[in-house]
């Protein structure tokens, strides 16, 4: 899914408008996100997190993925799975 990859940052944005996400929460949460990976009809999304990762992943999970699901489909024109992957801080990369 090139679209999703090539429009990854404004996708992000796109959420945080759609759904009135303060910049707080906008900073801490989204846009440190990454893709991890795209496949067949998932996109697996990399958060960042130091401790408590499971709990972070749920929270991540209850609050985004109903919204990221709704304007990747807008982006792509199918729908997509979303789910998040919790790594810890110092192992993501860009």
């Amino acid at each position: 899914m090139r679209e999703i990859i090539e429009n990854w940052e404004d996708i992000k944005n796109t959420v945080k408008e759609e759904n009135c996400i303060s910049d707080v929460s906008f900073k801490i949460w989204i846009e440190p996100m990454r893709i991890a990976e795209i496949r067949r009809d998932c996109l697996y999304v990399l958060l960042m997190a130091e401790a408590n990762q499971k709990n972070i992943e749920a929270y991540v999970t209850r609050k985004y993925r109903v919204p990221f699901e709704k304007v990747v489909e807008t982006y792509c024109g199918t729908t997509m799975d979303v789910r998040f992957i919790v790594r810890k801080g110092s192992e993501m990369s860009e």
